[in-house]
């Protein structure tokens, strides 16, 4: 899979509530079926943990395409 047209790694799935590599390739992570209301891009995976704000964090990182 290509990186998104806006070039962002990580990806935070609104719906989901989880953040994803933005051009992971894990099948798991059903990124292509996910809709374009629920994406939001970031540059940096602090920028995505730290979304909609760092007080109120709203997503965790996925386990499949994000191991710690």
């Amino acid at each position: 899979m290509d990186k998104p047209q806006n070039h962002k790694n990580y990806l935070v799935n609104t719906n989901s509530k989880k953040i994803h590599l933005a051009n992971s390739t894990d099948g798991r992570c059903k990124i292509e079926s996910m809709r374009d209301e629920y994406k939001v891009y970031f540059d940096t995976l602090e920028e995505a943990m730290a979304y909609p704000s760092k007080e109120r964090p709203l997503a965790k990182k996925c386990s499949f395409c994000l191991k710690n």
